[in-house]
């Protein structure tokens, strides 16, 4: 089997900006998100030299979305236990309208998996099925 060397450079210059867009949602910072993307993309290159994935789309963002998770979580910093009197207040009663600064700080407080779900629907517009097929998980998880 040959190596589909054009094939990989169209699906990169296709899809590279959209899996920025989700590392940005989950890394630090957008540096971090852009190494996310690039360690993932090689990775996902040396995979397309021996057989490229059946789904390289649904693929990519799941990897790019996991790998992003994991390196958010290493980088999580722990708070003594005497910090715990700092911890800001509680977000607002859900009758009133958030702004998107207190929606991010909502979703950051859930777990990672949970965090991925909710910016690819709505920070990324993927629907259900997609999110489902990207992060292989059942799509009944309403």
């Amino acid at each position: 089997m040959t190596v589909d060397s054009a094939g990989f450079a169209v699906f990169v210059e296709r899809h590279r900006s959209e899996l920025v867009r989700v590392a940005g949602r989950i890394a630090v910072d957008s540096a971090e998100a852009e190494d996310v993307v690039q360690d993932t993309l090689m990775a996902l290159w040396r995979r397309w030299q021996r057989r490229p994935p059946d789904d390289p789309t649904a693929y990519a963002f799941r990897a790019v979305t996991l790998n992003a998770i994991k390196r958010r979580m290493r980088r999580r910093p722990v708070a003594p236990l005497e910090a715990a009197g700092d911890v800001p207040a509680a977000p607002p009663p859900a009758a009133e309208a958030l702004n998107p600064l207190e929606l991010e700080w909502a979703i950051t407080r859930l777990p990672p998996p949970q965090q991925a779900i909710l910016r690819m629907r709505f920070y990324v517009g993927l629907s259900l099925a997609q999110i489902s097929r990207n992060l292989s998980i059942s799509s009944n998880w309403r």
